[in-house]
């Protein structure tokens, strides 16, 4: 008995150990709090037969006919996960300009993206995650008076691909489009029915990315290659550009700021102007993550993108069209 209360101190020491060690790299974590000017309120309704959850960010300033940002989550997250994971910085803007802010829950922690090849159950059992969101903003606009044709979308990894869903499949339903750390399917790996029309689009990716490769391939999250392959950013952007008649002729280039202490990484914007406006954010040297100054990321996903917050971003892509 000693000898095996001996091997459990060993093993246990061992294991405290690793944990210590590798925390500081697995770990992702908002390096604020939420805002103290709104409340989160939980919400449900039904799809399908199924309860379907959303929480909502409702800052003091809402105003009338506001607009809303829906953030979809990654694998194995929900939508209480994407707040933390976007460092509240919809939620801090959200209370600075008075609109509403969303996050809901996939099914089984999961979207039903347009990766035939995903095995999550809700690409499996292809849970209806369209009708789910065109429901809840119905409900939104009843319970908080948005304006639904001011229906701004982004989602990082998963949720970056469900935005790619919406923006294919009804694209009238959303005003912009902006997808983090993810990059469209090829058509061989396509489960969408691509409607043809353009969106403005804005696109933030990594070229370290361990996941979603940049220059396009295979996607692979822990050895787990089931969500096949991608294009690449570049591609992805022509895609979106070609739909809106935005030429590279039309390309505005911008290189931001060195601003977090790390000469490793940065930011340039690719902006090109049509029928709509479509951008890519080439976030150099960053990984698997959400671009926030706000934001932690374990070195396993990648070095962060801390010289831009993409929720501002966005916003401010919001303003530009918004005022057009």
């Amino acid at each position: 008995m000693r000898y095996i209360f001996i091997i459990i101190m060993i093993l246990a020491t061992l294991l405290a150990t690793a944990y210590y060690l590798l925390s500081d790299k697995i770990a992702f974590y908002a390096l604020r709090s939420a805002p103290d000017n709104g409340v989160l309120e939980m919400h449900s309704l039904a799809v399908d037969g199924r309860e379907r959850a959303y929480h909502v960010f409702k800052p003091d300033s809402l105003k009338d006919n506001a607009p809303v940002v829906i953030n979809f989550h990654g694998s194995m997250g929900s939508g209480k996960n994407m707040r933390d994971l976007s460092g509240y910085d919809f939620d801090y803007l959200a209370v600075a300009h008075g609109f509403l802010v969303v996050y809901p829950d996939g099914y089984e922690n999961h979207w039903n993206d347009c990766r035939g090849s995903a095995s999550y159950a809700a690409n499996v059992e292809n849970i209806d995650d369209v009708s789910f969101v065109k429901a809840m903003v119905k409900d939104l606009q009843v319970d908080y008076g948005i304006d639904t044709s001011r229906v701004i979308v982004t989602g990082f990894s998963n949720g970056g691909h469900m935005v790619y869903r919406l923006a294919m499949e009804t694209p009238e339903s959303i005003f912009i489009a902006a997808p983090i750390a993810a990059n469209m399917p090829v058509d061989a790996n396509l489960d969408c029915t691509k409607s043809g029309k353009p969106v403005h689009m804005s696109i933030f990716n990594g070229t370290k990315d361990p996941i979603n490769p940049y220059l396009g391939g295979l996607v692979e999250v822990l050895g787990n290659a089931s969500r096949g392959e991608v294009l690449s950013s570049d591609e992805t952007l022509n895609y979106w550009a070609g739909l809106a008649e935005a030429s590279q002729e039309n390309q505005i280039t911008n290189h931001f700021t060195e601003t977090d202490g790390n000469p490793d990484t940065k930011v340039t914007r690719f902006l090109r102007t049509g029928q709509k406006h479509v951008a890519l954010y080439r976030l150099e040297g960053s990984g698997h993550v959400v671009p926030s100054p706000f934001m932690y990321f374990g070195d396993i996903l990648g070095q962060g993108a801390q010289d831009i917050n993409a929720a501002e971003e966005i916003f401010r892509f919001y303003e530009m069209l918004d005022a057009n």
